[in-house]
């Protein structure tokens, strides 16, 4: 399955449909792949977060964080990929299960 991954984009710190740090937003962006890429089927991408390596891009979620924006993400796509941390061994506590039935 394809992932989508911030690099461009900063949804932790933005929040999913705004920009500042990053130089787009998430939604627009994850949208734009969305439609463009797999004709509207948003189940087809997963979206990914950087746990502690990606700090020297301001790129780091923790889970409360990546929570925040997978809801807001669920938003727009109810029906999504899910999501998953980069560096799974650097979870500590908390676990985030998204489900599209």
């Amino acid at each position: 399955m394809p992932q989508y991954y911030n690099g461009y984009t900063r949804p932790a710190i933005d929040g999913i449909a705004n920009t500042g740090a990053g130089s787009m937003s998430a939604l627009s962006h994850y949208t734009d792949i969305v439609v463009d890429i797999f004709e509207g089927d948003a189940k087809r991408m997963v979206f990914g977060f950087c746990i502690s390596d990606c700090g020297g891009t301001g790129s780091n979620a923790d889970t409360s964080q990546a929570s925040t924006v997978m809801t807001d993400l669920a938003q727009a796509y109810p029906c999504n990929g899910g999501a998953f941390f980069w560096f799974a061994e650097h979870v500590i506590a908390g676990v985030l299960v998204f489900y599209c039935g």
